[in-house]
């Protein structure tokens, strides 16, 4: 979608922003001495955040989307920005992006089943219907590898702050991931799919 008309955001300015915000944030107020130092830059935690929601709105548009083939490198270049993440991320966009990609595992994996026994009988359909569906499993893995590490990284982060809070919409986050995760066990094509994807 975004890519096509304006491919120079995906390639240019969001890698630049992810690789040189870091480092800034660290010359920033949030890490200038309490005891008089001072900062050489205004980039701040609240920079850090906007554009980190920004990656994964854009992820969230373009999951299940063939022609976004940029998704297989979005979480390796917006890893270093999260940093000092604010846990109002949890609520938005992280536990809808989770959510969306749960239904499209959810969905892959009936269809998947619903076709099994048509596929053990209809010898001609068979390789065509297989192929389709290992396409899509294959941009489900590609959604997947493109949130997870995010997903990961901000879970590292957080993780002590919800235990002490007892964060609702954490246990979601959780209860999505592992419910995707025993889907991903059980599907052989998923697992087909996820060995291409990373090889």
């Amino acid at each position: 979608m975004l890519f096509r008309s304006e491919p120079h955001i995906i390639d240019v300015i969001v890698p630049m922003l992810c690789a040189y915000l870091p480092t800034w944030w660290n010359h920033g107020p949030d890490n200038a001495d309490p005891k008089g130092g001072s900062h050489i830059t205004m980039v701040a935690s609240e920079n850090l955040n906007v554009l980190l929601k920004i990656v994964l709105k854009l992820i969230m548009k373009n999951v299940s989307i063939a022609e976004a083939e940029w998704m297989s490198r979005i979480a390796m270049i917006s890893t270093p920005i999260i940093i000092n993440t604010s846990e109002e991320l949890l609520k938005d966009p992280f536990l809808p992006l989770m959510e969306k990609i749960r239904t499209a595992v959810n969905k892959m994996y009936e269809k998947e089943e619903s076709c099994r026994g048509y596929l053990k009988t209809a010898a001609d359909d068979a390789s065509q219907i297989e192929g389709e569906i290992q396409e899509e499993w294959n941009l489900i893995a590609r959604d997947i590898y493109a949130f997870y590490p995010l997903i990961i990284k901000y879970v590292d982060l957080q993780r002590t702050h919800w235990i002490r809070n007892n964060v609702e919409e954490a246990e979601h986050i959780y209860n999505a991931a592992g419910e995707i995760f025993n889907i991903m066990k059980q599907s052989s094509y998923f697992k087909r799919e996820e060995l291409n994807f990373i090889s």
